[in-house]
């Protein structure tokens, strides 16, 4: 198999990875409203196209918008951890800052799949993300 192939191979089963996870994470919002809770929804912020993965809605007066990543932040090179979160920070700011344009209050959060089995690694994401405004929850 060539290097290619086995990239590509990786690839799709991230992506399938991925795809799991959001669906059991979709699963465990079920039990909130339809009018309250909005899976998949497009958005657009300065002519790019997007998708909220979880819109809440009837907070009072703001909306929670998280994003879902099955992140392996394990498998992750040191160098790439920062780019990495501040990569699905700006996706998820883009979607804020189209609420926030139309004069809606958000509270962004992305919500992993399992945290690192570093500590040190896993504060330093919280804090990165928190300095950032953006509340992080690890599933396991």
């Amino acid at each position: 198999m060539s290097n290619q192939q086995r990239k590509r191979r990786q690839f799709i089963e991230n992506i399938s990875r991925g795809r799991s996870f959001e669906k059991k994470e979709r699963a465990e919002w079920f039990d909130i409203k339809e009018a309250v809770a909005s899976f998949e929804v497009p958005t657009r912020w300065k002519g790019r196209p997007g998708r909220i993965d979880i819109r809440i809605d009837e907070l009072g007066d703001f909306i929670s918008i998280a994003e879902i990543k099955a992140t392996n932040w394990d498998k992750i090179l040191p160098h790439r951890i920062r780019p990495t979160a501040l990569r699905h920070a700006r996706q998820l700011w883009r979607y804020v800052n189209k609420q926030i344009e139309e004069g809606v209050s958000v509270c962004p959060g992305l919500i992993y799949e399992k945290k690192p089995s570093n500590l040190a690694l896993k504060t330093r994401i919280e804090e990165l993300l928190n300095d950032l405004m953006i509340q992080v929850v690890w599933r396991e």
